[in-house]
């Protein structure tokens, strides 16, 4: 399972994990794409075309402009 957090929501969810998912899968599943959110992977910045692996923690930083 991959844990999926969100940094200007109080919330959490867990998707389970498929070979080849990547973090524009993740991004896409939540309603977002990499211009409106940016996402950090174990604590790093990742781009979406990355894969995700196996208890990832996945954090969403949406990002707007005003």
């Amino acid at each position: 399972m991959i844990k999926v957090r969100f940094l200007r929501e109080d919330k959490e969810e867990l998707v389970e994990y498929k070979e080849d998912l990547k973090i524009e899968d993740i991004l896409r599943k939540f309603g977002y794409s990499s211009e409106t959110a940016v996402v950090k992977r174990n604590g790093k910045i990742n781009t979406e075309d990355e894969n995700v692996e196996d208890n990832d923690d996945i954090l969403i930083i949406s990002v707007g402009s005003g």
